[in-house]
């Protein structure tokens, strides 16, 4: 045995990949041959048979059960592998073989089984495939409930019912036999009960129809005790099974059965029996409305009203009086939200039972009222009573909610009624406001204004228009600047339906023409900064409604072309002409950028022929002076001054105004021809204008974004265009050293955005555009913000969009990660140009924030010691996006946790270093790392992080008396963590 021993330590230390390789397949046998022909002559023991496959597997007992050795490394990545492969049919015979072995050895952790049950069960069709196949599925489950069992019973239910559904419908003797294995070891050992309870009810549901109801009307009561019982004292505590919905389920199918739809009950004497019975048990119940089996009971009652329209009528018959009746006892006002909650789980029950019958296509519902009718006068008094109580006004709220989305059951005058009712309650000026009641209320609203929009327009609108005032208030006033916020908040909730929307872009621009162009213009920048802000709130209100009508569908916002956009461009352009240097409302940076959204939101909307017409009155204004195509108002533009931004004399505050041009321009359609006579040299002047002639970094992104978006939808045009800028542009802009520093980086931006026009339609010029960053690693000055284009290229933007029908093929990011992604470890991993080797580092962190995790997942393991070497890195916004990726991947709850298992002391020396104050970390940095670190007890083993656990805390307590707020709070979360940490 010890010459065993001594083989086997130098054959490991060997390191041989091809015998190591046989090991994590499991074939012993074969492992025991090449010991015995590699070291025949060294070990006689193997030769006269001294030795035997036992004392070989002893031996090896450390490798095997060693957790950060090459063949732990290997059999994870075999696992990958295979469970890759699984998705394939091609494949999966041999995937499915390999994973039964894999699974069988002790180098196969607990971090690998959900990896591969989620494979098996997700693409694993056992129908589709032969009974040898299906052999290596059983063998899989069997492994892994042999040897990892507990992993599989923390995972509950979701894996019982995802394994009974897999192998259902077995026949085969040979797999039944492991099949009855494996159920004889979950029956007895796994939490079942749920199961059992929920499909015994199943089963009931399934056998009521098929007895009848006879014999379902003989056994009424005692099914009716036990099912009860499930929902007045449920026993299910393991999540996933709603053995409850299914006993309330079983309920209504016994209803259905007793008292069929085809039944002539009419009238309440005709109901008797269960119905009866178990009504008048829940009324009982409900009588204490506060107490914890009220919910049930509704619940019950409510499972009623869903089963028949007799027993619907019934029911509410008996317990919407009972409820009105404990809601007006003036001996029990305490119980009154109780009673109210109770009410509007009732309404909506009564309203889904009403709709299934009027969307019955077998039913005549000609004159059929809603079950509530009988009683809607008294309900409206009672929940407008409760609307003038602070406690009972959301449970209110939640009834109006269910009355209005009933079909026909709330007339035009009653829901103006409902309008007056939540008018008052939102007119309340107190300081203990509830948000959560203000924003029911407003939700209310905007429901009944889909309906009858006339009563929010003539009751509500003008209420809240009255709250906005002509100037903004001072600074100091902050409750005149809070009650204005919360009118724009409640106009952007209510006014999505066109006629409401209609009068908020005629109230709001004019009161933005009153603001920008009052009767004495005379204050400093600092003076009139609330009306800026007041302005800016203002535009975003109008652009929060735009785009929840994009998403909602709705087809009037085309004609905003015509009114909106020409009284925005006219208050911008007459604001830059007439300020002669003076600071002005409607030259302020802000509202330019919020008008350009609003401009952007109409222009992407606009059909194919108006896009065609507006952008030559657009381009002539911008390059002809005639502003007056575009621009109409109060203020007339004066013809004796030019508007012409790109003129070299031309004002910063017309400059600023490209931006306006650049939002019409990026929403654009890809048909629509850039009205200039040739677009090679329009893109070259106008990305020469914004390198030497743009006066802030606002007007160089706007024109950016525009190359971006007409490179991307029009570069069949451009030819010349792209072929200089790979030449000329990049050797005198960017590659020359001598040039500079700060116009190499602007040009930088500028390639930045053309990589990404060309990257996302997947143009076969794009490769190119990114080859030549590799060039720039070498220069200390500029190798920093070339590597972050790396990143930068496919981050997610406003600009390049399909809703700005933009040009985007599908997996262009894949095929870019795949191009550059090993180039830009290798490059990490060369020592012999620590410049260089920088640059590639800082790239590929660059890179790996900016994309899934699916795209590097399978390079995990070699990334992360350069991911954490990133954490080194002085850039702050760096360091910060490299702690983001490590910790999506702690968070995923996948196999890559051994990943981080790995660099775990690494990781944690590095966390306490950047959430020190006294370190060079920013606030976002370090509230980053505390995350991380807090996160990491939940992903490595006790065993790995013990030595470390005293230090972190220590180290913790430097961080909980940081001056931010927010660094506090996660100090607190990661020492707790940490604290409650233990084996």
């Amino acid at each position: 045995m010890e010459s065993t021993e001594r083989l086997v330590r130098t054959w490991m230390a060997t390191e041989g990949e091809e015998e190591i390789l046989q090991l994590v397949s499991g074939m012993f046998q074969h492992l025991l041959n090449v010991l015995h022909l590699f070291y025949e002559s060294q070990v006689p023991d193997i030769n006269n048979g001294s030795t035997t496959l036992l004392n070989v597997v002893k031996a090896l007992g450390e490798y095997l059960t060693a957790e950060e050795d090459q063949l732990r490394t290997k059999v994870r990545v075999l696992t990958g592998f295979y469970c890759s492969k699984v998705e394939d049919w091609d494949t999966i015979i041999p995937a499915l073989k390999g994973l039964a072995h894999l699974t069988g050895l002790p180098a196969f952790t607990t971090e690998e089984v959900p990896k591969v049950l989620d494979s098996v069960f997700q693409h694993v069709k056992m129908k589709n495939i032969v009974q040898s196949v299906r052999y290596n599925v059983f063998m899989i489950f069997d492994n892994l409930i042999a040897r990892h069992r507990d992993v599989l019973k923390a995972m509950g239910p979701n894996f019982i019912e995802r394994y009974v559904n897999l192998v259902e419908g077995e026949k085969d003797p040979r797999n039944l036999l492991i099949a009855f294995a494996i159920a004889r070891v979950i029956l007895i050992e796994f939490e079942i009960s749920q199961f059992i309870e929920h499909d015994t009810l199943v089963t009931m549901s399934i056998c009521f129809p098929i007895y009848g109801a006879p014999l379902a009307r003989s056994n009424a009561r005692k099914l009716w005790n036990a099912l009860k019982l499930e929902v007045f004292q449920p026993m299910s505590t393991v999540t996933g099974i709603d053995v409850e919905g299914q006993a309330l389920q079983t309920i209504q199918d016994l209803v259905k059965t007793i008292y069929p739809e085809d039944q002539p009950t009419t009238e309440d004497e005709d109901i008797k029996g269960l119905a009866k019975d178990a009504c008048e048990e829940c009324l009982n119940i409900l009588r204490e409305p506060e107490k914890s089996q009220a919910k049930p009971a509704i619940k019950i009652l409510c499972a009623f009203m869903s089963t028949t329209p007799s027993i619907c009528r019934y029911t509410t018959s008996q317990l919407v009086p009972h409820l009105l009746k404990l809601f007006i006892d003036p001996e029990d006002v305490s119980s009154r939200p109780s009673v109210l909650l109770l009410l509007s789980d009732v309404i909506a029950a009564a309203r889904d039972a009403f709709n299934r019958v009027q969307d019955d296509q077998y039913m005549d519902t000609e004159g059929v009222e809603t079950p509530l009718t009988p009683f809607k006068d008294e309900i409206l008094s009672v929940v407008a009573s409760g609307l003038k109580v602070s406690s009972c006004r959301n449970p209110a709220i939640a009834c109006l909610l269910g009355l209005i989305s009933t079909k026909g059951l709330l007339t035009e005058e009653e829901l103006g009624f409902i309008v007056h009712s939540v008018n008052e309650l939102l007119a309340e000026d107190t300081e203990d406001e509830d948000e959560e009641t203000s924003s029911a209320a407003l939700k209310l609203l905007a429901a009944i204004s889909i309906q009858a929009p006339r009563h929010v327009k003539e009751q509500t609108l003008p209420q809240l228009f009255s709250a906005l005032p002509d100037r903004a208030p001072p600074k100091d006033d902050i409750k005149a600047r809070v009650r204005y916020w919360k009118a724009l908040s409640a106009l952007t909730t209510l006014c999505h339906q066109p006629e409401l929307f209609e009068i908020l872009v005629i109230r709001l621009t004019t009161r933005l023409d009153l603001l920008c162009f009052p009767n004495q213009t005379t204050g400093t920048e600092d003076d009139l900064e609330p009306d800026a802000a007041y302005g800016h709130s203002m535009l975003l209100t109008i652009y929060k409604v735009l785009q929840a009508k994009i998403d909602e569908g709705h087809h009037d916002i085309p004609k905003y072309i015509d009114s909106l956009i020409p009284r925005l461009f006219n208050i911008f352009v007459y604001s830059a002409l007439a300020c002669n240097g003076q600071y002005m409302v409607g030259i302020d940076p802000r509202l330019i950028t919020a008008g350009g959204r609003i401009i952007t939101s109409v222009v992407q909307s606009l059909p194919l022929s108006r896009q065609e017409s507006y952008v030559q009155e657009l381009f002539a204004a911008y390059y002809d002076g005639k502003a007056k195509g575009i621009a109409a108002g109060q203020q007339t533009i004066s013809s004796d001054v030019l508007f012409r931004p790109f003129d070299d004399n031309a004002s910063r505050m017309q400059g600023n105004l490209v931006v306006l041009l650049s939002s019409a321009s990026i929403a654009l359609r890809k048909e629509i021809r850039i009205p200039v006579p040739d677009l090679n040299v329009y893109l070259n002047e106008t990305l020469g204008w914004a390198l030497s002639k743009a006066e802030n970094e606002m007007q160089r992104e706007a024109i950016w974004k525009m190359l971006a978006a007409i490179v991307n939808k029009r570069c069949e045009d451009a030819p010349t265009f792209l072929s200089g800028v790979l030449d000329s542009f990049w050797l005198e802009r960017i590659a020359d050293n001598h040039a500079d520093l700060s116009a190499r980086q602007r040009s930088l931006r500028a390639w930045s955005w053309l990589s990404r026009a060309l990257l996302v339609r997947a143009h076969p010029l794009y490769g190119q555009f990114i080859d030549r960053l590799f060039a720039l690693f070498g220069e200390e000055e500029i190798s920093m913000h070339a590597a972050k284009v790396f990143g930068d290229v496919v981050n997610t933007d406003d600009v390049l969009t399909k809703r700005n029908h933009a040009v985007i093929k599908l997996l262009h990011t894949q095929r870019y990660v795949n191009n550059v992604l090993h180039r830009l470890i290798n490059g990490a991993k060369d020592t012999d140009d620590a410049r260089t080797q920088t640059g590639h580092l800082v790239a590929l962190s660059s890179l790996i924030s900016q994309v899934p995790k699916t795209l590097y997942a399978e390079d995990l393991p070699s990334l992360l010691p350069l991911l954490i070497r990133g954490l080194d890195l002085p850039e702050f916004s760096i360091r910060r996006k490299v702690i983001d990726t490590l910790l999506a991947v702690c968070e995923d709850g996948s196999a890559d946790k051994g990943a981080i298992s790995e660099h775990a002391p690494s990781l944690v020396n590095t966390m306490l270093k950047n959430s020190r104050l006294s370190g060079t970390a920013s606030a976002n940095v370090r509230i980053s790392a505390l995350k991380l670190l807090g996160t990491l007890p939940s992903v490595v083993r006790y065993d790995i992080l013990h030595p470390y656990k005293a230090t972190v805390i220590r180290e913790l307590a430097g961080a909980l008396d940081d001056p931010k707020r927010a660094v506090r709070q996660e100090a607190v979360v990661a020492r707790t963590s940490w604290f409650k940490f233990n084996g």
